[in-house]
């Protein structure tokens, strides 16, 4: 297999990273002593491995022409007659920054708490998800709720957990309100990202392909997955890929080893993995300002 997919970074120089380890239900603490404690957060049975790269936008008609033997269109696109579908997430973050500075870190056991729905105008379902990153390997898990559901939740104001939910639903929610409520997390930034999204036929396997172009963000404005149409600030520009031209963020998702049609594709299109994360590229964006000063910020989007 192509070390470009095999884990390996943008610079050819970059020693082989350490193997994964299996996800674990422990109490792991970040490196740094002083640190908060990341509690224990649940699996679920199925986690993968997400590779990422920047490819011009111009070769995105190449990809998917390469991946349709093998993936067909999500399902969820297919049922709204779309080939590509918004998605908004909501990312909470502490007052001291936890998530932002374990991934910046690199930390090898981080998460982060986000809600996510879909639309050009968010609508519908929401989905609560707790996003942790294991070494290499990544672990979600998520419970649906409906969109007038996502604020009472976020704010406490909720008289009971939604009925909808199943016990595996039920759990991860209970999972992701505990860990807000110890660490006092709040509405940080919105991001929104237009997406192509493959997948294999037989859901079984796992395997997913996304694209992602028109990638920008916002501060929140308190816990709504709504934000000011006309505010959204790009951050997939040459700031964020170092290169010419316009580009896309493509994702590859699979489980346990990746499938050989992937080592061809990077091979082909002679991709490098990067670590680019939107949720990184949007806080980083916001602790550039000139005038921000970023002790006084209030997570809710507003200044002290």
């Amino acid at each position: 297999m192509s070390r470009k997919l095999a884990l390996a970074w943008s610079d050819p120089r970059t020693a082989n990273p350490p193997a994964a380890s299996e996800p674990t239900h422990e109490t792991i603490r970040e490196r740094d002593s002083e640190a908060r404690p990341i509690f224990a957060v649940p699996a679920r049975e199925v986690d993968r491995f997400e590779l990422k790269y920047w490819v011009p936008s111009a070769l995105c008609d190449e990809v998917i022409a390469f991946v349709r033997p093998y993936l067909v269109l999500d399902p969820f696109n297919v049922a709204q007659g779309l080939e590509r579908q918004h998605n908004t997430t909501l990312y909470l973050e502490t007052s001291g920054l936890d998530a932002y500075r374990t991934h910046a870190d690199s930390a090898a056991d981080r998460y982060k708490l986000r809600v996510r729905a879909y639309g050009e105008v968010p609508a519908g379902l929401a989905f609560f998800e707790t996003k942790r990153k294991i070494n290499a390997i990544t672990v979600k898990t998520r419970s649906a709720v409906q969109m007038e559901e996502v604020a009472p939740l976020l704010d406490g104001t909720y008289d009971a957990l939604p009925a909808s939910l199943s016990s595996e639903e039920r759990r991860n929610l209970e999972s992701f309100l505990y860990l807000k409520t110890v660490t006092d997390a709040r509405p940080c930034v919105l991001v929104r990202a237009h997406r192509a999204s493959y997948c294999t036929p037989d859901p079984r396997e796992d395997v997913r392909l996304t694209l992602d172009q028109d990638v920008g963000f916002q501060r929140a404005c308190g816990p709504s997955l709504h934000g000011d149409p006309r505010g959204w600030i790009p951050i997939d520009g040459e700031d964020q890929h170092g290169q010419r031209g316009a580009h896309v963020m493509l994702e590859l998702k699979f489980p346990r080893s990746a499938p050989a049609w992937m080592g061809h594709l990077v091979n082909r299109l002679d991709l490098w993995r990067v670590g680019y994360s939107k949720y990184m590229a949007a806080v980083q964006s916001l602790l550039d300002e000139p005038m921000l000063n970023a002790m006084a910020w209030d997570l809710a989007g507003e200044r002290d």
